[in-house]
């Protein structure tokens, strides 16, 4: 069960550490960067103060003062272990705008996190029943907690936007590698909608600096609004194509395209289409999230479209790496990997996809 839990909260931008005892049971990635240190080499004293620790059985909210930075945290429980939740860090305090928005967010990933353990554990009991109306009621569960997290996901998002906090942790990558295989992953939800999803690649590897939980972000959001808006037997093809000290990545369709009149708002935050609500729908916060994370990595976002024609985003990245750092031989495409898919296509997938069979 740590395990669930822990492969749950890797995908949270914010950093969590959940406590067992007198020991740290896991941290995910966000909280090893930020406490730099693992659960092998820092203990709970590491990282929270002891008034902190010693807080009992009940849900709260605690701030406190580490390294100069003001640090709120929540505090929750959930199967006999502590999770510590950091919502801000910093030397200022967020306005009150922000504050609420991040306790919106904060609180229904909290909420988001027992329904997944109860449901975990119910959907065994449900499967060994074999009726089909209860499985599918399950499906509908777990679609509806990955469209909930990725809606808290997009909240959270908003405020690192606005505050120009939205943070990246460059590692050496097999960039090819990683994005091939996100595809493979992809490609079976997009064929049960009769649309071909293509990669079309003219190297086989590259090593770059990148942050690659934010690159697979960014690719399954541009990957989302192309499968969205492609009708039955279309097609999606991501290109890539390495030119001297530049990567350029594409994402082409051929779906409705985007209305002339509605292009330039493409990169405002919760803009969205509201003419065409039957096709297009959501937060708006797509174009613009995946810009900012292309912008982090000191790269180009470019949008072009032809009603009833198609789509294509093409992003440009400078080809870097980290002389200082390691290679990846194996691509970290971690078993989280599947949860940011289930989560960032939840707007397109129908609640057939989440069979609780493929939810193990």
């Amino acid at each position: 069960m740590v395990e669930q839990i822990s492969n749950l909260f890797e995908s949270y931008s914010e950093p969590v550490v959940g406590c067992k005892g007198d020991k740290i049971a896991f941290m995910n990635s966000a909280a090893v960067a930020m406490f730099s240190g693992t659960p092998d080499n820092l203990s709970p004293e590491d990282c929270f103060p002891s008034e902190v620790l010693s807080q009992d059985g009940r849900d709260a909210l605690a701030a406190f003062e580490r390294a100069g930075c003001h640090i709120t945290v929540s505090i929750s429980h959930m199967d006999n272990m502590k999770i510590f939740r950091v919502m801000s860090s910093g030397s200022a305090a967020q306005d009150g705008t922000d504050t609420f928005l991040d306790n919106i967010g904060g609180q229904m990933r909290e909420a988001l996190a027992v329904l997944n353990v109860s449901a975990s554990r119910l959907s065994p009991v449900i499967e060994n029943t074999g009726e089909e109306n209860l499985t599918k009621h399950m499906s509908m569960i777990y679609h509806s907690y990955y469209k909930l997290l990725r809606l808290s996901g997009n909240i959270t998002s908003y405020n690192q936007l606005s505050a120009g906090t939205l943070s990246f942790r460059m590692k050496n990558t097999d960039i090819i590698e990683l994005i091939r295989n996100l595809i493979a992953s992809v490609r079976p939800f997009a064929k049960r909608m009769n649309i071909a999803l293509r990669l079309d690649s003219d190297a086989e590897s590259l090593i770059m600096s990148v942050d690659p939980p934010q690159i697979e972000r960014m690719l399954l959001n541009l990957l989302s609004n192309a499968i969205k808006h492609t009708g039955d037997g279309g097609e999606v093809v991501v290109s890539l194509r390495v030119k001297r000290d530049r990567l350029t990545l594409s994402v082409r369709d051929t779906g409705i395209g985007i209305p002339p009149e509605l292009l330039t708002t493409s990169f405002d935050k919760y803009a969205y289409e509201r003419e065409y609500t039957d096709t297009w729908r959501g937060t708006g916060l797509g174009f613009s999230l995946a810009r900012y994370i292309v912008a982090g990595h000191g790269g180009t976002l470019l949008l072009e479209s032809i009603r009833d024609k198609g789509t294509t985003v093409t992003v440009s990245i400078p080809i870097k790496e980290d002389k200082g750092g390691f290679r990846d031989d194996i691509v970290p495409y971690h078993p989280n990997s599947m949860s940011m898919i289930f989560t960032e296509l939840s707007d397109v997938l129908s609640y057939q996809d989440y069979m609780p069979a493929l939810m193990d």
